[in-house]
């Protein structure tokens, strides 16, 4: 402390100790044999303390925060209506989507059908499965050239590693298969909701249609 202590005193305005005061303030060779390098290092905090501060400088090394994935923008394109109609969907999860160009183009034009889609798992567990996506429809791009994509094609999934390990360990439940309920941009990204669905028998969907005709028809008696 009695070195940091001469160094506030003598330093008050200097950013850089040169070699000089570094043997005033070690006036024993054998202290000076230590690296000027490990000299700094032990006694960072203490130096960069007592160094000035200049606004303008501080100013320019402060750089702006990243966007919050959460307050990006949402544009719905497409919905999986049917999904919800034929399964019980007991969990989602968001991923990301391998997509060409052309694919992109046509999704922001809202070209895209869910229905009869669905998602798989190629590859063992062990081995670092992937998720696919198959089913889906984009329409060809209508400016596009011979390099258009074909509208049904398998399309991979995008998630962590952990996520997918999870995921696949809950699809191999009795039952249970991953269906796409939704597709829409996140800021600029495209992201597909994909949904831990159970099959419905033939009783659980006619209830859901009078679930849904009971709710239909009190929010037509709540407009009158």
């Amino acid at each position: 402390m009695a070195q940091i202590t001469r160094i506030e005193e003598q330093c008050q305005n200097v950013i850089v100790l040169s070699s000089e005061k570094i043997r005033e303030i070690l006036p024993n060779p054998c202290q000076r044999i230590v690296s000027r390098r490990r000299f700094f290092n032990k006694h960072s905090v203490e130096i960069q303390s007592i160094m000035p501060k200049n606004p303008q400088h501080q100013h320019q090394r402060e750089q702006p925060a990243p966007p919050d994935y959460k307050t990006r923008p949402i544009k719905n394109v497409a919905q999986n209506r049917k999904a919800r109609h034929d399964y019980f969907i007991t969990d989602t999860i968001e991923a990301g989507i391998m997509l060409q160009g052309t694919e992109v183009k046509s999704l922001r034009a809202g070209k895209c059908n869910l229905q009869d889609s669905y998602a798989m798992f190629e590859g063992k567990k062990d081995a670092s499965p992937e998720l696919f996506a198959l089913g889906i429809h984009i329409s060809p791009y209508e400016q596009g050239n011979i390099n258009n994509h074909p509208p049904v094609r398998p399309r991979k999934l995008l998630l962590k590693r952990n996520q997918l390990q999870k995921l696949y360990t809950r699809v191999q439940e009795k039952g249970a298969t991953l269906v796409p309920l939704a597709v829409y941009f996140s800021g600029p990204y495209a992201k597909v909701e994909i949904g831990i669905a159970k099959g419905k028998a033939k009783y659980d969907k006619r209830e859901s249609i009078k679930q849904r005709d009971v709710e239909r028809s009190m929010r037509r008696g709540g407009d009158d």
